[in-house]
Protein backbone atom coordinates (compact mmCIF):
# COMPACT_ATOMS: atom_id res chain seq x y z
CA UNK A 1 0.00 0.00 0.00
CA UNK A 2 1.09 3.26 -0.62
CA UNK A 3 2.41 5.52 1.78
CA UNK A 4 -0.55 8.40 1.68
CA UNK A 5 -3.15 5.41 1.31
CA UNK A 6 -1.47 4.17 4.50
CA UNK A 7 -1.73 6.93 6.29
CA UNK A 8 -5.24 7.85 4.98
CA UNK A 9 -6.43 4.42 6.15
CA UNK A 10 -5.40 4.91 9.30
CA UNK A 11 -6.48 8.41 10.36
CA UNK A 12 -9.82 7.71 9.10
CA UNK A 13 -9.70 4.56 11.37
CA UNK A 14 -9.30 6.65 14.36
CA UNK A 15 -12.14 9.07 13.20
CA UNK A 16 -14.36 6.15 12.62
CA UNK A 17 -13.47 4.94 16.35
CA UNK A 18 -14.19 8.25 17.56
CA UNK A 19 -17.47 8.26 14.97
CA UNK A 20 -18.43 4.80 16.85
CA UNK A 21 -18.06 5.97 20.20
CA UNK A 22 -20.55 9.00 20.11
CA UNK A 23 -22.87 7.80 17.77
CA UNK A 24 -23.87 5.01 20.61
CA UNK A 25 -23.03 7.57 23.55
CA UNK A 26 -26.00 8.68 25.34
CA UNK A 27 -26.69 12.71 24.90
CA UNK A 28 -26.93 13.25 28.62
CA UNK A 29 -23.36 11.75 29.04
CA UNK A 30 -21.24 13.96 26.45
CA UNK A 31 -21.71 16.96 28.85
CA UNK A 32 -20.71 14.79 32.21
CA UNK A 33 -17.65 15.23 34.32
CA UNK A 34 -16.63 11.88 35.05
CA UNK A 35 -14.12 12.51 37.94
CA UNK A 36 -12.50 15.79 39.35
CA UNK A 37 -9.56 17.49 36.84
CA UNK A 38 -11.04 15.33 33.78
CA UNK A 39 -12.83 16.17 30.66
CA UNK A 40 -16.12 15.91 29.66
CA UNK A 41 -16.33 13.25 26.56
CA UNK A 42 -17.66 16.23 24.59
CA UNK A 43 -14.46 18.43 25.63
CA UNK A 44 -11.92 14.91 24.07
CA UNK A 45 -13.86 15.27 21.15
CA UNK A 46 -13.17 19.11 20.54
CA UNK A 47 -10.11 18.82 21.46
CA UNK A 48 -9.08 16.36 18.98
CA UNK A 49 -11.18 18.44 16.21
CA UNK A 50 -9.49 21.50 17.15
CA UNK A 51 -6.03 19.81 17.02
CA UNK A 52 -6.15 17.66 13.91
CA UNK A 53 -8.46 20.18 11.78
CA UNK A 54 -5.36 20.99 9.45
CA UNK A 55 -1.80 21.13 9.47
CA UNK A 56 0.35 23.99 9.22
CA UNK A 57 1.52 23.57 5.68
CA UNK A 58 1.34 26.96 3.76
CA UNK A 59 5.20 27.22 3.83
CA UNK A 60 6.82 24.06 2.95
CA UNK A 61 10.68 22.79 1.90
CA UNK A 62 12.55 19.56 1.71
CA UNK A 63 13.84 18.29 5.23
CA UNK A 64 17.45 17.97 5.37
CA UNK A 65 16.57 14.46 7.84
CA UNK A 66 14.54 11.69 7.05
CA UNK A 67 10.80 12.99 6.41
CA UNK A 68 9.58 10.71 9.38
CA UNK A 69 12.48 10.80 11.89
CA UNK A 70 10.15 12.08 14.75
CA UNK A 71 7.78 9.65 14.74
CA UNK A 72 9.06 6.96 16.94
CA UNK A 73 9.66 10.11 19.24
CA UNK A 74 6.12 11.34 18.91
CA UNK A 75 4.90 8.00 19.66
CA UNK A 76 6.88 7.60 23.02
CA UNK A 77 5.44 10.91 24.00
CA UNK A 78 2.13 10.43 23.15
CA UNK A 79 1.87 6.84 23.97
CA UNK A 80 2.88 7.47 27.36
CA UNK A 81 -0.43 7.12 29.21
CA UNK A 82 0.90 7.11 32.64
CA UNK A 83 2.53 10.92 31.95
CA UNK A 84 -0.40 13.43 31.61
CA UNK A 85 -0.07 16.80 29.75
CA UNK A 86 -1.90 19.74 29.50
CA UNK A 87 -3.14 20.68 26.03
CA UNK A 88 -1.34 24.27 25.03
CA UNK A 89 -4.26 26.88 25.01
CA UNK A 90 -5.18 27.14 21.19
CA UNK A 91 -6.42 23.19 21.11
CA UNK A 92 -8.11 23.35 24.82
CA UNK A 93 -11.44 22.41 24.62
CA UNK A 94 -13.92 25.23 25.12
CA UNK A 95 -16.86 24.38 28.30
CA UNK A 96 -19.68 23.09 26.34
CA UNK A 97 -22.28 21.63 25.95
CA UNK A 98 -21.51 19.81 23.18
CA UNK A 99 -24.42 18.07 21.25
CA UNK A 100 -23.42 14.43 19.27
CA UNK A 101 -25.09 15.53 15.98
CA UNK A 102 -22.45 18.37 15.93
CA UNK A 103 -19.64 16.02 17.03
CA UNK A 104 -20.13 13.34 14.50
CA UNK A 105 -20.55 16.19 11.36
CA UNK A 106 -17.12 17.27 12.54
CA UNK A 107 -15.62 14.41 12.47
CA UNK A 108 -16.95 13.35 9.03
CA UNK A 109 -15.80 17.08 7.58
CA UNK A 110 -12.10 16.10 9.19
CA UNK A 111 -12.35 12.68 7.01
CA UNK A 112 -13.46 13.95 3.89
CA UNK A 113 -10.90 17.44 4.43
CA UNK A 114 -8.05 15.13 5.05
CA UNK A 115 -9.09 12.16 3.01
CA UNK A 116 -8.71 14.53 0.31
CA UNK A 117 -5.92 16.36 1.22
CA UNK A 118 -3.98 13.13 1.84
CA UNK A 119 -4.75 11.97 -2.13
CA UNK A 120 -2.51 14.15 -3.68
CA UNK A 121 0.34 15.86 -1.25
CA UNK A 122 4.01 14.90 -0.84
CA UNK A 123 4.32 13.93 2.44
CA UNK A 124 8.05 14.41 2.95
CA UNK A 125 7.96 18.33 2.77
CA UNK A 126 8.58 19.80 6.22
CA UNK A 127 5.74 22.70 7.39
CA UNK A 128 7.57 25.84 8.60
CA UNK A 129 4.36 27.22 9.70
CA UNK A 130 4.41 25.95 13.10
CA UNK A 131 6.81 23.82 15.54
CA UNK A 132 4.32 21.56 17.95
CA UNK A 133 5.72 22.10 21.43
CA UNK A 134 8.07 19.35 22.76
CA UNK A 135 8.19 17.86 19.00
CA UNK A 136 9.49 21.03 16.70
CA UNK A 137 9.22 21.51 13.15
CA UNK A 138 7.73 18.35 11.37
CA UNK A 139 6.98 17.12 8.04
CA UNK A 140 3.25 16.45 6.10
CA UNK A 141 3.84 12.71 7.23
CA UNK A 142 4.56 13.75 10.77
CA UNK A 143 1.89 15.46 10.64
CA UNK A 144 -0.41 13.35 9.92
CA UNK A 145 1.13 10.63 11.82
CA UNK A 146 0.41 13.20 15.01
CA UNK A 147 -3.05 13.21 14.38
CA UNK A 148 -2.88 9.54 14.24
CA UNK A 149 -1.21 9.16 17.67
CA UNK A 150 -2.70 11.76 19.25
CA UNK A 151 -5.74 10.60 18.36
CA UNK A 152 -5.23 7.15 19.89
CA UNK A 153 -4.08 8.73 22.97
CA UNK A 154 -7.70 10.37 23.36
CA UNK A 155 -9.58 7.10 22.62
CA UNK A 156 -7.89 5.79 25.36
CA UNK A 157 -8.59 8.52 27.90
CA UNK A 158 -11.79 8.44 26.63
CA UNK A 159 -12.31 4.86 27.10
CA UNK A 160 -11.62 5.09 30.24
CA UNK A 161 -14.10 7.84 30.93
CA UNK A 162 -17.06 5.99 29.63
CA UNK A 163 -15.99 3.13 31.88
CA UNK A 164 -15.49 5.24 35.02
CA UNK A 165 -19.48 7.07 33.77
CA UNK A 166 -20.63 4.06 33.48
CA UNK A 167 -19.97 2.12 36.89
Amino acid sequence: MEMNDQLTHDLLQVYDEYILIFQNFPDVQINQIPFEGSWTPGQVADHIIKSTKRIPDRHTAPPERAFDAKVASIESVFLDFENKRKAPEYVEPGGGPFERNVILSQFDELKVRHKAALADVDLTQLCLNFELPVVGTMTRYEWYRFFVIHGQRHLYQLRNIIKVINN
